[in-house]
């Protein structure tokens, strides 16, 4: 085989592994978005601004069980959304990153992007709250993905459905 004949064979064979990958890709998000329907939480979740039916799943699978979270403090901090508070003795060492879940924490960065993005819901005016407020756009964000990772866990937690809105009454009786 000549060189014009193996880099025809490579870039074939390449071609064809492109093709493969994109079409298991579509099986697989049609299979996910069918077990999103059928699932009552990730049906839910999915209903949130940012959070899709790839998210939710994600979201469901790496979970699994939300009452292993005592809080959503604990929470955060596993989604690394907060920092951890080292304490001894009532004496603070500073605060620092915890050990987190990457997949996550990215889940929860992109909704909040791809919410703000969007200039017809919730996720988008709390964060134009926010920014009103003084905070520049990457604290803004980060509220925002605390915010979102805050209702996933709660709506995890008690199997109710998203009150969009809820952070405004929040915001009153604070």
């Amino acid at each position: 085989m000549d060189d014009s004949g193996f880099v025809k064979f490579i870039t074939d064979w390449q071609d064809d592994v492109i093709e493969d990958y994109y079409s298991d890709k579509a099986d697989f998000e049609k299979k996910i978005a069918e077990e999103v329907k059928k699932t009552k939480i990730m049906k839910n979740l999915s209903r949130i601004s940012g959070i899709g039916t790839i998210s939710a799943f994600k979201i469901v699978s790496i979970v699994v069980q939300p009452r292993r979270f005592k809080n959503k403090g604990k929470y955060l901090s596993y989604c690394g959304l907060v920092l951890l508070e080292k304490t001894s003795g009532n004496k603070s060492y500073g605060k620092r990153i915890s050990r987190y879940n990457r997949q996550l924490h990215g889940v929860y960065i992109r909704a909040a992007r791809t919410a703000i993005k969007g200039t017809n819901n919730p996720v988008h005016e709390y964060y134009e709250t926010l920014t009103k407020k003084g905070l520049n756009h990457k604290q803004a964000t980060l509220m925002a993905a605390r915010y979102i990772a805050k209702v996933t866990f709660g709506m995890m937690k008690s199997g109710q459905k998203y009150e969009p809105y809820r952070w405004r009454k929040d915001e009153v009786n604070a």
